[in-house]
């Protein structure tokens, strides 16, 4: 079992099928995946799905600004330990669904660069 699935177990939390809930677990892919997005400090990172925040924790590392959407609340404060334990202070973190997220002020700003490991169903 991985360490998201211990993680949620312990914490008696199930994906929701409904969500269609995939949670990245691998660190390596996650760092992959940032580095070829060609992020850098000065882009802002808008999050789709930051679930657990592994892809949250490595572009915040890189990126000036990572906003972080996760409408599944019962992950909020799991995906709060995960940017603390990373050391990073450039995330925000937003509780609610991206389809009824206003996006436009960010959407206006240069250097703006949406990532996600998408559910199923979006």
């Amino acid at each position: 079992m991985t360490f998201p699935a211990r993680l949620l177990r312990k914490k008696n939390i199930f994906p929701k099928k409904d969500y269609g809930q995939n949670f990245l677990s691998d660190d390596a892919t996650a760092r992959m995946i940032i580095e070829r997005t060609g992020i850098d400090r000065n882009d802002t990172v808008l999050e789709i799905g930051s679930g657990l925040g592994a892809l949250t924790a490595e572009a915040a590392r890189k990126a000036k600004k990572v906003y972080a959407i996760e409408k599944d609340n019962r992950l909020i404060d799991l995906l709060e330990e995960e940017i603390a334990q990373s050391g990073q202070n450039n995330v925000e973190i937003i509780c609610k669904d991206f389809f009824k997220l206003e996006i436009e002020e960010l959407a206006q700003r240069n250097g703006l660069v949406i990532i996600g490991n998408l559910p199923y169903n979006i």
